[in-house]
C-alpha cells in the first residue's frame, strides 16, 4: 500500500508540473523557472511538516524531499540560460551534500554527487566556449564558471574526508575521485585561459584597420603595417 502512495505522489507531482507547464507557457513562459521553484519550496515545506511528524523518516519523506531536489534542479535551466546553470548546480550539489552530512543522509549525499557530474558532464560539454573579442584573461565568465565548479569538487571532497571514518566503503572512493577530477578541471583551464590570450593577441594583429590616406580617402592596413 505504501508503493502504491508514493507512486501516487510522484505521479501527482509530474502530472501537476505538466499541466502548470503547458498552461503558463504560452502567456508566462520567462516565469517557468519560478513556477518549478515554487513547487519545490511546497514540497521542502511538506518534507518538513512530515519529517516533524514522523521524526524518524519515512519512505513518503524522501520522497518529498527528492520531488523538492528535483523542482529545484529542473528550475534553474527552466529560467536561467547558459553559464548560471552550471554554477546554480555546483552550488546545489555542495548543499545536498553538507545536508546529507549534517542530517546523516545518504540519500541527500548520493544526490548531490549525481548534480555534480551533471556539472562536470556541462564543463567538458558546454562552458568550454568562449568569445575571443576582447578576452581579458581570468576576469572571464569561462574562467569563474570553471573556478566555482572546482571549489565545490574540492570542498564536497574535504567534506568526505572529514567524514572518513564514518561514511560506507562505497563512498571512499569520491574522496581521490573528486580531487582527480578538480585538478583535471584546473589544469585544463588554466591552459585554455593561456591559449586563449594568445589566440585572442593574434586575432588583434591580424584585424584591419581603418588608416586616414591621402585625398580623404581610407586604406585598410596591418596594425604593424600602419604604426
Amino acid at each position: 500500500e505504501e508503493g502504491f502512495d508514493l507512486a501516487l505522489l510522484l505521479l501527482a507531482a509530474g502530472f501537476y508540473f505538466i499541466l502548470g507547464h503547458a498552461v503558463l507557457k504560452p502567456e508566462y513562459g520567462d516565469f517557468l523557472g519560478l513556477f518549478a521553484a515554487g513547487l519545490a519550496a511546497l514540497y521542502l515545506f511538506l518534507t518538513l511538516f512530515v519529517r516533524s511528524i514522523h521524526p524518524e523518516g519515512s519512505k513518503v519523506t524522501w520522497a518529498l524531499l527528492a520531488l523538492a531536489i528535483a523542482f529545484l534542479t529542473i528550475a534553474v535551466p527552466l529560467q536561467f540560460d547558459g553559464r548560471p546553470i552550471t554554477l546554480a548546480w555546483a552550488a546545489e550539489a555542495a548543499v545536498l551534500v553538507f545536508a546529507g552530512f549534517q542530517v546523516a543522509s545518504k540519500r541527500l549525499r548520493v544526490a548531490g554527487v549525481i548534480l555534480l557530474i551533471l556539472v562536470a558532464l556541462r564543463l567538458l560539454i558546454i562552458e568550454y566556449e568562449i568569445d575571443l573579442q576582447d578576452f581579458v584573461p581570468v576576469a572571464n565568465g569561462r574562467f569563474l564558471t570553471y573556478a566555482f565548479s572546482i571549489a565545490a569538487m574540492f570542498a564536497i571532497a574535504w567534506r568526505y574526508k572529514v567524514a572518513w571514518a564514518t561514511v560506507e566503503k562505497q563512498e571512499r572512493f569520491l574522496v581521490p575521485a573528486l580531487a582527480l577530477v578538480a585538478n583535471f578541471f584546473a589544469l585544463y583551464v588554466l591552459s585554455a585561459e593561456a591559449m586563449a590570450y594568445f589566440d585572442g593577441q593574434i586575432l588583434q594583429r591580424s584585424r584591419p584597420v581603418i588608416v586616414p590616406g591621402p585625398l580623404g580617402t581610407t586604406i585598410h592596413a596591418d596594425p604593424d603595417v600602419a604604426t
